[in-house]
């Protein structure tokens, strides 16, 4: 059996100080792989809150662009050149920002979030084919307009 006082103490003392440098190696590796996952969340954190901003900023800009249009639905009369305006900068404010949003979301590797992009994908096309119709009945005087444009607008916007 091994005895520790057949020993000498320059034996004793390069194994405690080898067990020590041991330790000390397996202590950084395990802070280094630590700092890894603490750097790729921080990354993903990073890009969840640039995404949610540039999706923040478009939904804001459609809340606009919403009730620019919902108002000259409801009226009497064409919608007048400054409104259409307002509609269209706020239009292209949220199609930037949708853009740059759904390019964040997919880029980012997160369960549950190609869902999420997808069922925005759909919203997003379903609201490009009202847009159309909604842009046409604006020119219009509301009794040539299409009276179920603007119930389905407050549904799907």
């Amino acid at each position: 059996m091994f005895k520790l006082a057949n020993l000498s103490i320059r034996t004793v003392l390069g194994l405690v100080i080898g067990f020590m440098g041991v330790l000390l190696v397996g202590l950084i590796v395990v802070s280094s792989i630590e700092a890894v996952g603490r750097y790729d969340g921080a990354r993903r954190g990073a890009a969840l809150a640039k995404t949610s901003w540039s999706l923040f900023g478009a939904l804001q800009a459609h809340r606009i662009e919403r009730i620019g249009v919902l108002s000259t639905l409801v009226g009497e009369v064409p919608v007048s050149d400054d409104t259409q305006k307002s509609i269209l900068s706020r239009r292209q404010i949220t199609e930037a920002g949708y853009a740059s949003g759904l390019e964040g979301l997919k880029a980012i590797a997160m369960p549950g979030l190609l869902t999420i992009s997808d069922r925005l994908e759909s919203a997003h096309a379903a609201l490009d084919i009202l847009r159309v119709k909604a842009d046409a009945a604006l020119t219009q005087p509301k009794s040539a307009r299409d009276p179920s444009i603007q119930p389905d607008w407050v549904k799907q916007t």
